[in-house]
């Protein structure tokens, strides 16, 4: 036999290795994983300085009946020989009595405390009212797939927190929430990196929690500057005297801290280091001037590679609880998770660099449904939401950049429709300092203010195939110093209100419109046609920002006291169709152009009609407002010849379109 220093060295123990052993003088085989459940109790209580008996093989049983008679101030014992049961190690327990005895992992003598079985993975205890529970874990379970129900009750009524959270902190690489069931806490959730929960269809967490149900948290050290320099919006770099502590790929967090309850914070991760020079992979979104001001931290353990995916349900009954927030992580996933009554916030992202979200359902949700603020590479698609009680269902507030938005649905209510209680106004909002933003496909009904509301140096946007209905006040508002928001082909309907109320900023007591875009704006405008119907104030877009800052060529307004149009268009032009150079065709069909002070407008007839009838007319490329001539009354345009079917701008009702009855 060779010595046991020359035997190759087991790199990794299966459990199915076997062991001699001496029995009553009879040498017998166990295995590894026999041994383990034995010796693993046995160490915890010692290094606690419960000694124990180390006579256990003394306080041996051949079966559950002669263990259930056994002296319990021995305090372990040990069953073998019943065929009808496992072997195994039994400590005696007090703590959660009384126990229910199942004749195999708790055997219970008494009211009074139990035999409870040792296992590798934890403690299993059964108590009276349910199934079996661990109350602690051992070891971990780093990169092994878990079921929840192996640790959990998920009955949806007993509080399953604390076992969650213990199973969360072992680091599993994946949790199974099976269908039809439904886990329970009333206690915050610490989330871990490097997991996917998958909830299977059907599947459930239910929360009361008067905060967020989850928390992924990452951790900063100290500030590492001075920063050499002031940073400015749209660099990529910054000046770090001790910019050695950092490491390509790091994390960091920059804040400006001159106005402490204004902090500016910009994440972003480092990219490569030259000297004291910090060159970052994602272009910074705010200005920090004055460098005394600025910090950079390290975000040394982000939260990362968190996934929630599957159509489970999350819910937080609480009336302040929200559902998921991340605050310092990256690559961080949600896909097909039904987020339904939230008290609070159903999905946060704060500070946080790169998150995707896909085919989302959201409902009763007590105040914004997916929130984001200073965060990067967002991609948020296939996005659905309802019955949001307050705020926006899409908000992106304060340093957001790098948002990609693809096929969302937004369903609200106009100003004093919604239920009791609400006070939901936008339906997505863009505020202070986003930039970078792609919309496609974008759907939104029921707004108490505007659809969309692009505010305060909101850069760099671009929407299309947008179906915008049923606001108060319009269906995008531009507002505030933004600058290259481009706005392409859709629709926008049912605008309620003919006038802005105050409180409004530039917009206080202006006429509502489909699309308004304030004075302070530069470069921002329509590059494609927008089909108008039913605004109330008459007005398809607004465009008030100075002519040298507007984005497209539009139309000249015609003179005061012009009647005739001051030019003829042979051919396809700037106006975009043929017209003749007439006002009142009396033959053929035309398009007339008229015109008062304030407006010009292009009529249809029809071959031999001299009835006059609006025409809805966006051209590519140009901003035309489109309104037949001024009345102050119905009777007033009856006087005129008008009859009725023809329309008029009523005067004493901020020239709103009107049909004359």
């Amino acid at each position: 036999m060779a010595k046991i220093s020359k035997l190759p060295i087991v790199a990794k123990l299966l459990g199915d290795e076997q062991l001699p052993v001496v029995q009553a003088g009879v040498t017998k085989g166990t295995t590894m994983a026999a041994f383990r459940d034995l010796i693993v109790p046995f160490l915890q209580n010692w290094y606690k300085g419960d000694r124990g008996d180390p006579g256990a093989a003394e306080n041996t049983y051949d079966s559950v009946d002669a263990l259930r008679g056994s002296d319990p101030l021995r305090r372990i014992a040990s069953l073998a020989g019943d065929a009808t049961v496992p072997d195994g190690r039994f400590n005696w327990e007090t703590k959660n009595a009384p126990y229910t005895d199942d004749g195999s992992s708790t055997i219970a003598p008494d009211q009074n405390g139990a035999w409870v079985r040792q296992t590798a993975d934890g403690i299993k205890i059964n108590h009276p009212l349910g199934a079996p529970v661990y109350a602690k874990l051992l070891g971990d379970l780093v990169g092994q797939e878990v079921n929840a129900t192996l640790f959990c009750k998920m009955d949806g009524r007993r509080d399953d927190g604390q076992n969650y959270q213990e199973l969360i902190d072992k680091k599993p690489r994946q949790i199974i929430y099976p269908q039809g069931r439904e886990l329970a806490t009333t206690r915050q959730i610490r989330l871990a990196s490097d997991m996917r929960h998958r909830l299977e269809p059907g599947s459930g967490i239910l929360a009361d929690v008067n905060d967020y149900g989850f928390a992924g948290l990452g951790l900063t050290g100290g500030d590492i500057g001075p920063v050499l320099n002031p940073i400015f919006r749209f660099e990529r770099v910054i000046e770090v005297t001790n910019a050695s502590e950092l490491r390509p790929g790091d994390m960091i967090q920059i804040a400006y801290i001159k106005d402490l309850a204004d902090i500016i914070n910009e994440p972003n991760i480092v990219d490569r280091i030259v000297g004291t020079s910090v060159y970052l992979r994602y272009e910074l979104n705010v200005s920090m001037p004055d460098r005394t001001y600025i910090r950079v931290y390290h975000v040394y353990a982000p939260v990362k590679n968190v996934v929630f995916d599957g159509y489970g349900r999350l819910s937080n009954v609480n009336a302040k609880g929200g559902g998921i927030r991340f605050n310092m992580a990256h690559d961080v996933s949600v896909k097909k998770l039904r987020c339904v009554d939230i008290g609070y916030i159903a999905l946060s992202f704060e500070n946080t660099i790169g998150v995707t979200a896909s085919d989302l359902y959201q409902d009763k949700i007590g105040a914004t449904g997916f929130g984001l603020r200073s965060v990067k590479q967002i991609n948020l698609t296939d996005f659905f939401a309802t019955g949001i009680m307050s705020d926006e269902a899409i908000s992106a507030y304060y340093n957001v950049s790098g948002f990609n938005l693809v096929n969302i649905f937004v369903r609200q209510y106009l100003f004093g429709a919604g239920p009791k209680g609400s006070t939901a106004g936008n339906n997505i909002l863009f505020d202070k300092l986003c930039a970078r933003i792609t919309m496609t496909n974008i759907n939104c009904e029921g707004s108490a203010t505007y659809n969309i509301i692009f505010n305060d140096q909101t850069y760099f946007v671009t929407i299309s195939n947008f179906h915008l209905m049923r606001s108060n006040l319009g269906g995008i508002r531009i507002a505030n110093g933004c600058d290259g928001i481009t706005i392409g082909i859709g629709s926008i309907s049912d605008v309620t209100d003919a006038v802005t109320p105050q409180d409004f900023g530039e917009a206080s007591g202006q006429p509502t419109a489909g699309v308004m875009i304030d004075p302070t704006n530069r470069r921002c405008g329509v590059s494609g046609s927008i089909d108008f119907d039913r605004i109330a104030s008459g007005r398809g877009i607004v465009d008030r920002q100075a002519k040298a800052n507007r984005k497209t060529t539009l139309v000249e307004r015609l003179g005061a006291g012009t009647t005739a149009p001051a030019h003829s268009v042979s051919g396809v032009g700037t106006i975009g169709v043929q017209s003749p150079d007439f006002e009142d065709g009396k033959t053929g069909d035309a398009l007339a152009l008229i015109a008062d002070g304030d407006a010009c407008a292009i009529q249809a007839q029809g071959a031999g009609d001299r009835t006059p009838k609006p025409l809805k007319l966006q051209p590519y490329g140009s901003t035309v407002e489109f309104l037949p001539k001024p009345y102050p009354s119905n009777e007033d345009a009856k006087l005129a010849g008008l009859k009725p079917g023809h329309w008029y701008m009523n005067s004493s009702n901020q020239n709103a379109l009107t049909p004359v009855v």
